[in-house]
């Protein structure tokens, strides 16, 4: 019997549970939350929430049910209300450890790492083996920077489960941002080797030929995830970055038009397709692409620089200084947008700006030969010769 046909047979034995007379609130509530459950994946949102709403309507403190609702909850945008519902999961069943992973990765998805990290710790502590819990802990720390730790818990979560693909990738992408590119390679082939059709093993490696310069090989393994994941932004979005930095902006334009069809507030895909723009001289074009991307995120600091380097190029100067300022009030220690900024300053005649920006990126780099150009340039026009020259 195909799965669908299943699935459906399932679902209309669970609705004639849920509806017959005498049946207990808890087993009515399992029933509804069961059928929910099911369709939850196939898309149908609304239809799973009217499920899991009569599941708790029907036992209220049925922590399953609330953790399913929440989830639904979530993927349509009611973080509040998905929260409230695993708050209460976690205080009727305190020792459920699926409720405090549920909460750990919505704490996640909302960048509350800490939180993320002590729910799922939580999770770790009542059932040490739960290999999902354990890879989201780590994919968690890898977030947050603590790469070493991360590798812990993936090693741990494989330890557990040699053939959880989901970790592995994850741990190739921890090698990949240790810089232990041999060792990314090798093991996201091995997550490709153990789930073939597991387009994010193919985008990962996709991503990292495109980093060290492979273009054709991560197009190919970029291919295979789109081909995997026909639906999804971000592999389409990695093959038009690469389409383009391999000198190809029109490809590159086909694929980033296709990943913001599908998700019209993915910032880094029209950060990425304004460069393409940029490289077909669509200035215009670009602008807007880099407008909508910061509409979305204010403090996305590669697009306010680009839309600050387009504003200088034509001339609107008091533009530039306003997108460079937003770049570093977002980053203080940006030296890039510092030096960016001093050189929008130079323009202005306002060197003694100019002067502060570069010295504030030489204490970061003494070395930066830009800023040091800058700063000359700045110290000339203020008459300042001698320093100027001794730089």
């Amino acid at each position: 019997m195909p799965a669908g046909d299943s699935t459906e047979r399932r679902l209309r034995l669970l609705a004639l549970l849920a509806a017959r007379r005498g049946l207990s609130e808890v087993h009515r509530c399992r029933a509804h939350a069961e059928r929910g459950s099911l369709l939850r994946p196939t898309g149908k949102t609304a239809e799973a929430l009217a499920e899991l709403d009569k599941a708790v309507g029907s036992d209220p403190r049925n922590a399953w049910a609330r953790g399913q609702r929440a989830q639904v909850l979530a993927a349509v945008g009611r973080f509040d209300e998905a929260m409230a519902d695993l708050d209460h999961a976690v205080e009727v069943e305190p020792d459920n450890e699926w409720a405090h992973a549920v909460r750990g990765n919505l704490n996640d998805d909302l960048e509350r790492y800490d939180e993320a990290v002590a729910d799922l710790s939580r999770a770790i502590e009542i059932d040490p083996e739960y290999t999902w819990a354990i890879a989201v802990r780590g994919h968690v720390r890898r977030k947050q920077g603590d790469l070493a730790v991360a590798l812990v818990d993936f090693d741990r979560a494989i330890e557990v489960d040699p053939g959880y693909a989901w970790a592995v990738v994850e741990r190739g992408l921890t090698y990949a941002a240790l810089g232990r590119v041999p060792d990314a390679l090798a093991e996201l082939s091995h997550a490709i080797e153990i789930d073939p059709q597991n387009g994010w093993a193919w985008c990962a490696r996709g991503n990292v030929h495109h980093d060290l310069g492979n273009y054709d090989s991560a197009i190919d393994d970029l291919s295979r995830a789109v081909q995997a994941l026909p639906n999804a932004a971000h592999p389409v979005a990695c093959r038009g970055s690469t389409h383009r930095t391999a000198g190809r902006p029109e490809q590159s334009l086909e694929d980033l038009d296709r990943a913001i069809a599908v998700d019209a507030d993915y910032a880094w895909a029209l950060a990425e397709r304004a460069r393409a723009h940029r490289d077909l001289n669509n200035d215009a074009a670009a602008l807007a692409d880099l407008t909508r991307a910061i509409e979305i995120s204010p403090g996305y600091r590669f697009a306010l620089n680009e839309r600050a380097r387009i504003h200088r190029e034509a001339g609107r100067l008091s533009a530039a200084v306003e997108d460079l300022t937003r770049s570093v009030a977002a980053d203080p220690d940006h030296r890039w947008a510092l030096v960016a900024r001093a050189s929008v300053y130079l323009d202005q005649a306002r060197y003694d700006e100019a002067l502060s920006d570069t010295d504030r990126a030489l204490d970061q780099d003494a070395a930066d030969s830009w800023a040091l150009e800058t700063r000359a340039q700045a110290l000339a026009a203020l008459g300042r010769l001698d320093e100027a020259l001794t730089l």
